[in-house]
């Protein structure tokens, strides 16, 4: 609730139906016998198992998932006096959590593929008795390959738990591979594309667990390197990703420049398309500090002619990224950086500081009204302007001062 402004933000239906649940239970609108009856019928239906191998607690997830939760919420409700017979059926129910059907699942993974609403009520009752489940978080965790809400909530209750989950364990259940190729990563990709975004927001906000230099001898992460990129290529290719979507690909590229180490011509078109129509400024900053170099080797005015709102900010950036890199090259002495028989070729890197200085000069100091006539002087008397990524950075300059010359013009009338 929105105190301030007297309205409400969000709702959280899922506790307000526990909650409802609960309310009911506590009128006995369901009908329930006395405990000692529960205590009693629930005690041999904990003993059950039909011809499929399913115990109880599976045969409601899988045909049954309101009776699951309604199960669930009455053992909140059951009376302080009777603690002996309820330590007896939670003795019992704690190692059904754990037996499989013959499909090799067990009831927390049935719960997440087919009922998710059921798995909050399950993963309650794990939260609140811990101490005695022996999780294999590894295990636990393949539950979240489901359904992208089983995934929200298994990672809910994981980073409330992290130190029952090291962080290797979580590393390798987004990371490492099964024996077909395939890790819960790239298998999301192609079959639950949001659920793959759930993974890689996850992955920004715990930024610490995922770098590089966390993994063993870097051997996880660099190994699935090529398995990312084509991950990363199947979301982009996705229709009507909205803005949130864009912005936390973004996000997860800026965080890794190893990702565009020779990056497939997808996703640089995606990187530039996707800069066009970002809002926030800081992913712009984070995008270009991490991937500058890669940026200029492929910029091009093509990409913002649709969409050039932010075409001016990244011109600028990339200018000055330029600068640096231009910079870098003449303490390093590197003269030329084109070779054609063995020899020089092209400009010197003098001559391109000499012309990106005086580009920018005009950028930076000029009036807006004089900007586009100084560009089209630059452009006929300094052909250093009209040569690789100086040209392509120099005719951003010149679109986007003339489309703000236009705009000027039109809204005077």
């Amino acid at each position: 609730i929105d105190e301030e402004n007297s309205h409400i933000r969000d709702i959280n239906w899922k506790l307000i139906e526990q909650y409802f649940f609960e309310s009911l239970l506590k009128e006995n609108y369901f009908g329930i016998p006395s405990f000692d009856d529960f205590y009693k019928n629930l005690s041999q239906l904990l003993d059950y198992k039909n011809s499929q191998d399913w115990n109880y607690l599976i045969f409601l997830a899988q045909l049954q998932p309101e009776s699951l939760k309604l199960l669930f919420y009455y053992l909140r409700t059951l009376p302080s006096n009777a603690t002996e017979k309820i330590e007896e059926i939670k003795a019992k129910l704690i190692p059904l959590f754990f037996e499989k059907n013959k499909m090799g699942r067990n009831v927390v993974q049935i719960a997440a593929q087919h009922h998710p609403d059921t798995l909050i009520a399950l993963l309650d009752f794990i939260d609140k008795h811990l101490d005695q489940f022996d999780l294999d978080f590894h295990e636990f965790m393949q539950a979240a390959n489901y359904h992208p809400e089983s995934l929200r909530l298994m990672l809910d209750f994981t980073e409330k738990h992290l130190t029952h989950a090291d962080k290797q364990t979580i590393q390798e259940f987004f990371l490492k591979k099964n024996d077909i190729g395939w890790n819960t990563f790239i298998y999301t990709t192609k079959n639950q594309p949001k659920t793959a975004l759930a993974i890689l927001d996850y992955i920004i906000k715990h930024q610490e667990m995922f770098n590089p230099s966390t993994f063993e001898g870097k051997s996880l992460f660099e190994e699935n390197l090529v398995k990312i990129r084509q991950g990363l290529s199947n979301l982009m290719t996705l229709e009507n990703l909205d803005r949130t979507q864009i912005d936390t690909l973004l996000k997860f590229i800026s965080l890794y420049p190893e990702l565009l180490d020779n990056p497939p011509k997808k996703l640089i078109v995606f990187l530039f398309c996707s800069l066009a129509i970002t809002n926030d400024k800081k992913i712009i900053d984070d995008v270009l500090a991490s991937h500058a170099t890669v940026l200029l080797k492929y910029f091009s005015l093509d990409y913002f002619t649709i969409h050039n709102k932010n075409l001016s900010y990244v011109t600028e950036k990339l200018l000055c990224a330029y600068s640096t890199e231009l910079t870098t090259r003449k303490n390093n002495n590197i003269t030329y950086t084109t070779k054609f028989f063995k020899r020089d070729f092209g400009y010197s890197t003098d001559e391109k500081k000499e012309a990106l200085q005086v580009l920018i000069g005009v950028m930076e100091n000029s009036p807006a009204c004089e900007k586009v006539e100084k560009l089209k002087a630059l452009e006929s008397n300094n052909p250093v302007l009209n040569n690789g990524r100086l040209n392509q950075l120099f005719k951003a300059c010149c679109y986007n001062e003339g489309v703000m010359q236009l705009h000027s013009i039109q809204f005077h009338r």
